[in-house]
C-alpha cells in the first residue's frame, strides 16, 4: 500500500518470524516538516498500547529510508471492507463503532489528537479486530488538553473534516469525535459522506456554513441515528465526546468480541 509519506511493506522477523507492516520513508523524497511529521508519529506511537489502536514495534534506518515497524493487519482498511462487502448491517455496524471508539476515547485519555479519522485509517486485523491507524496528523495536545500549539491548521480529510477545523478556529478532541461520527456513516453507506457535494469548495461550505446533514440510510433505527446525529453536532460544546459514546444505547450493551482460537 502506500501512506502520506511513503510505500507499506508486509515483512517478515526472520529471527521469530513475525509479520509485520513495514512504513518505508524515502528520505530524499520528504520535506524537512514531513520528516517531522514522521518523527512525530513515532512518538506518538510509542506512547499508545491498546487493544484498538495498532501497535509500534520499533524503527530501522537504512541508506536513504527510515522504516516504521508496526502490526500487520492482512484484513486491510474498513474502506477495503466497504469496497468488497457493501454497508454493514446495524448489528456489526455497532460492534465496529464499539472498537472505534474504545480506540478513541484511549487516545484522547492519552491527550493525543487523531486528526484524521475515516475508514481508510482504520486497519482490520486477522481476527476482524478494528485498529486505528495513520498518525502522521496527529497532535500532542497540551496546556488545558483542548488545544494544540497548531490548532488553527487544517488537517484532515475533507469529507470527514469537523466545521470548527474547515473554519481554521482552535479546536481539540470534539474534531475528532465528529470525524468518526461520519465513519460510522461510512460503514452505514459503503460511501464517503457527503455524497451529493460536487466539488472541495461546495463540501466545505456544506460543512462549515450550514446546518445541513449528511445522507444517512433510512432504515437505521432511532437509536443509531440520535447516535450519528450526537456525534456530528454542530455544537462542539455539544458534540458527545469518545468516552461518552461509549455509554449510548446504541454502543452501552455491546460486549467487544473476542478472539476466536481455532
Amino acid at each position: 500500500g502506500r501512506g502520506a509519506f511513503g510505500k507499506v511493506f508486509q515483512a517478515m522477523n526472520l529471527e521469530n518470524g513475525e509479520l509485520m507492516a513495514v512504513k518505508c520513508v524515502e528520505l530524499n523524497n520528504v520535506s524537512a516538516e514531513e520528516l517531522e511529521e514522521i518523527k512525530n508519529e513515532v512518538n506518538l506511537l510509542r506512547t499508545l498500547r491498546h487493544r484498538h489502536v495498532v501497535s509500534y514495534i520499533g524503527t530501522h534506518t537504512m541508506e536513504g529510508s527510515f522504516n516504521i515497524l508496526m502490526e500487520y493487519c492482512p484484513g486491510g482498511s474498513v474502506s477495503t471492507l466497504l469496497a468488497a462487502f457493501g454497508p454493514f448491517e446495524e448489528r456489526v455496524l455497532s460492534q465496529y463503532a464499539r472498537q472505534c471508539y474504545e480506540g478513541l476515547a484511549y487516545i484522547h485519555s492519552h491527550a493525543v489528537m487523531h486528526r484524521d479519522i475515516k475508514g481508510a485509517n482504520i486497519l482490520v486485523a486477522a481476527n476482524g479486530i478494528l485498529k486505528i491507524a495513520d498518525f502522521g496528523a496527529s497532535a500532542q495536545l497540551r496546556g488545558t488538553v483542548t488545544e494544540t500549539n497548531d490548532t488553527a491548521s487544517m488537517k484532515g480529510t475533507p469529507f470527514w473534516m469537523a466545521p470548527e477545523v474547515i473554519k481554521q478556529e482552535r479546536y481539540g478532541r470534539g474534531a475528532d469525535c465528529w470525524s468518526m461520527g461520519m465513519t460510522v456513516i461510512e460503514m452505514a453507506t459503503a460511501n464517503h459522506p457527503w455524497q451529493k457535494a460536487t466539488n472541495k469548495f461546495s463540501l466545505m461550505y456544506e460543512i462549515a456554513s450550514t446546518d445541513h446533514l449528511p445522507e444517512m440510510p433510512t432504515t437505521l433505527s432511532d437509536q443509531c441515528k440520535d447516535f450519528i446525529l450526537q456525534s456530528i453536532n454542530r455544537d462542539v460544546e455539544a458534540r458527545m465526546s469518545a468516552e461518552a459514546a461509549l455509554s449510548h444505547p446504541f454502543l452501552a450493551n455491546i460486549v467487544t468480541r473476542k478472539p476466536i482460537d481455532y
